[in-house]
């Protein structure tokens, strides 16, 4: 095998050509992927690609082997979403206007591709499988004018969908007003009859997510009954959803959380890196669990530990949840919980 190119390699899935790294995919073993590099990418670079291979492969964890420096460096990398986890979206086309019959074709060919790929992957891979199927490069990225009263100002370079049709594709959750309006000023000074906006927000489900072990640690049956609103929010209008969501969440906090389920919670996210930790931090991490299951130790002095091998270890995952990361940050102590 030679070595990679430094440019992105493809990565066929589905019949589409989505773009990744320079990374080597040299295997997988018991459902565990693993793949050699040798650029000098940063690491979280290097994570968020592999990241993207666990998703398109719904594959739990993988691991990033960088053969580049005198020593060989390795990290792990973790997810516990599904495809059906991504798959589980809601379209927001309240704002959306159809100008022409290819403005709907449009939106009916990506409402598809994205049910088929999923949400959560890098924004730079649904933008470029749209350019490859749309024809690559050099038929989708140009320039249009920019006119203010007649005069030409510059020009912009953009991805086109169609002769007077531009797309962009954004993972906004804030800001998205102050696209619309940029992009409303945009038009009004160009040709151009229509930009296609794709934003693949990340909002209900990854609130969801990111908040699971403080559920878990305070009623693990609320945290399956706000799971199976959030698996029907198709059937529910937006505003009622997030209502009723709010009001359910608000109320699972009211139940007292335990020193039995927060250990639950501990050992459960210990789970996820055991096998990489030596016998003794095995066992220290066991015990300062158990000891404050027992009363012995307050909930922060296994917290850290937790966070500690979280971060040694790239558990990408346990890095987003709330519960290892709450706000604001004196309830990290939580001491008497």
């Amino acid at each position: 095998m030679g070595a990679p190119d430094e440019g992105p390699g493809p990565l066929p899935h589905g019949g589409l050509l989505l773009y990744a790294s320079p990374l080597w995919l040299l295997g997988i073993y018991a459902a565990i992927c693993l793949w050699l590099y040798t650029t000098s990418w940063a690491s979280d670079d290097a994570k968020g690609v592999g990241m993207n291979y666990l998703l398109v492969a719904e594959l739990p964890r993988g691991k990033l082997v960088n053969l580049r420096p005198a020593r060989i460096e390795h990290e792990f990398v973790n997810t516990s979403l599904t495809s059906r986890d991504r798959r589980q979206f809601r379209i927001d086309d309240s704002g959306w206007r159809r100008v022409s019959d290819a403005d709907q074709m449009w939106k009916d060919w990506i409402t598809a591709a994205i049910r088929d790929w999923g949400t959560g992957l890098d924004r730079h891979l649904y933008s470029d499988a749209i350019t490859h199927v749309l024809g690559g490069e050099e038929r989708v990225v140009g320039e249009f004018a920019i006119v203010d009263r007649g005069e030409i100002l510059g020009r912009q370079e953009a991805h086109f969908s169609g002769p007077n049709a531009i797309y962009r594709v954004t993972t906004l959750n804030e800001g998205k007003d102050a696209f619309v309006a940029h992009a409303r000023r945009l038009l009004d000074h160009s040709r151009i009859d229509a930009l296609h906006w794709l934003n693949i927000a990340r909002d209900l489900v990854e609130f969801h997510t990111a908040h699971k072990r403080i559920l878990l640690a305070h009623s693990p049956k609320a945290f399956q009954e706000l799971g199976r609103l959030v698996a029907g929010s198709k059937r529910m209008p937006r505003q009622e959803l997030c209502r009723q969501y709010q009001t359910e969440f608000m109320a699972t906090l009211k139940i007292l959380a335990t020193r039995g389920r927060h250990a639950n919670v501990l050992q459960h996210m210990a789970g996820y890196f055991k096998k990489q930790l030596d016998e003794d931090s095995r066992q220290e991490l066991h015990d300062s669990i158990e000891d404050y299951r027992k009363g012995y130790l307050p909930l922060i002095v296994p917290v850290i530990l937790i966070k500690h091998y979280v971060r040694q270890f790239g558990v990408r995952y346990l890095e987003g949840q709330a519960y290892l990361n709450p706000h604001p940050k004196e309830l990290a102590l939580r001491n008497h919980v």
